[in-house]
Parts: structure tokens; sequence; C-alpha cells
């Protein structure tokens, strides 16, 4: 929007151009105030104002500016809005240092520490589930409904993240339910006789070296 017999520090009547964002509830707040960077009292800055479709460039007229070509010519500036100053979510972090740039989060809080703020993260605690899937109820029904903490990676402090039991089959509310890959496998009584003569064969060896070994 622009305003342009507003006095500025280039001088009476200068001109300036105002950028809003308008929140998801509807509301408009300022985000930054444009200027000329040569105003002149009288110039009119803010005479016409347009923005790209994409919104990260703005073009600002000034009706009366004095140019090369002649007093009162005119000119238009050209302002990038993608630079360090935008702030679109108006959360005092600039959107290029803002881990969640179109929604408010002056804490920056990142739980998970992936470069994505809580407020924006679909997967707080970084474990691979959705949040929306871990109801923090403490039951598990399905892999849509977890029950484990949204903001725990290893609900039951088992070593094994939440999504990890969840499709190995174990529960990941049990501490006591681990992924079945890791559980000792069961033998037949078969294997388990194969077993005992596989253990038995190196130690009769080694037990018969030793007695010979002790004979005088």
């Amino acid at each position: 929007m622009g305003a342009i017999d507003r006095d500025t520090p280039g001088g009476a009547g200068a001109g300036s151009a105002y950028l809003f964002t308008r929140a998801a509830d509807g509301s408009w707040s300022l985000q930054e105030q444009l200027l000329a960077p040569d105003g002149a009292a009288f110039d009119g800055f803010g005479g016409s104002v347009a923005l790209s479709d994409s919104g990260d460039t703005a073009i600002v007229g000034a009706d009366f500016d004095d140019t090369a070509a002649g007093t009162g010519a005119g000119s238009a500036y050209v302002f990038s809005l993608t630079g360090e100053s935008l702030d679109s979510d108006s959360d005092g972090i600039a959107d290029a240092s803002d881990n969640c740039p179109a929604t408010s989060n002056a804490d920056q809080a990142d739980l998970d520490g992936d470069g994505l703020g809580d407020l924006c993260d679909g997967d707080r605690d970084g474990d691979g589930l959705p949040d929306s899937a871990e109801t923090g109820s403490g039951v598990f029904v399905n892999k849509d409904d977890t029950g484990t903490d949204p903001l725990l990676a290893d609900t039951d402090g088992d070593g094994f993240g939440d999504q990890e039991e969840v499709l190995a089959g174990s529960n990941p509310l049990d501490a006591l339910s681990v992924p079945k890959a890791l559980a000792v496998p069961s033998l037949s009584p078969l294997g388990l006789g194969v077993l005992a003569l596989l253990l038995a064969g190196p130690g009769a060896a080694l037990l018969r070296r030793e007695r010979t070994c002790a004979q005088p």
C-alpha cells in the first residue's frame, strides 16, 4: 500500500509504501515499510505499487522523482522481499533464518533438531511416526493410533524407536516387547540335538588334549 505524501527521512512528502501480510485467521499485520534509498521531498514515492504473484518482488513508483530525464520525470524502484529482512509470519525472525517461516514461533523450538520448527513439524520427535498417529493414550491400537508420546522417539525406553517397533510388530508401549528380529530364535528338539553335538565336539577334543598334556 502506498502513502504518497508520507514524510520520511528523505524529506516532507517523500512518500513510502507498506507491506502487509495476512494471517490464517484473516487478520492483517504490518510487515515492513519500504522507502526509496535516494528519497527526497515531494518525490511522491508510493504513487503506484505492484506486487508479483509469488509475493517476493515489489515495484513502487515515485511519480515526481527528479532523474536524468528531467525534473519530476518519475521513476520506479524494485524491491526483493526474500532478503534477510522479510518476516512473513511477523514473529521477529527473518524468513531466511526462521525454521517455520509461515507460522509464528518466536521461540524457534525444534525438538528433534531437524531444522523444522515444532509448530509446523508433523513429526516433532523425529521417530518416523506422524504426530497424528501418536495419540499419547498409552494404548496401542494400530499404526494409525499407536498411543505413543509424540514428544518421545522411544516411548517405552527400550532402546528401539517407536516407528521401528510398530514396523517390526512389537509393542512400542512395552519395554519387554522388542522387535522379533532381535529375539532369540527357538529350536526344535532335532535342532537342539545338532547344536549340542556341535558344541560337544570341540569341547571333548579339548578335554582329551588337556588329559594328554597332564600325563607324566
